[in-house]
């Protein structure tokens, strides 16, 4: 089973997606080498064309359709990461929205 995280590359909404992402491949580099095995192998992407159509996107996801449809549990996606004082804004299937909104509440509660 895959976990995508990704986004655009070509943001004009800035964000420091690229800078998040290197800093998340490099934790997860680092835990591995202290022995932590993931449950899912994780898919890092990213990709331009978005100001005409989000086609580099929708290449990808075509060109990647069948390994997508048979192995993709989630995306997590990191465009526009950083949105200043606004709260986890999460779009995802009933179940996982669930659990973001779970964690969220636990979060704010600590």
């Amino acid at each position: 089973r895959h976990v995508l995280v990704g986004s655009r590359h070509d943001s004009d909404q800035g964000g420091g997606t690229s800078a998040i992402m290197t800093q998340l491949i490099a934790a997860l580099t680092e835990q591995t080498k202290q022995g932590w095995v993931p449950d899912r192998t994780t898919v890092f992407c990213s990709w331009g064309g978005t100001a005409l159509g989000n086609i580099g996107s929708y290449e990808w996801g075509k060109d990647n359709s069948v390994v997508l449809q048979s192995s993709a549990v989630a995306y997590v996606s990191l465009n526009s990461p950083v949105r200043g004082t606004e709260t986890l804004r999460a779009t995802a299937s009933p179940t996982l929205l669930q659990l973001t909104s779970d964690i969220q509440r636990v979060t704010i509660h600590m």
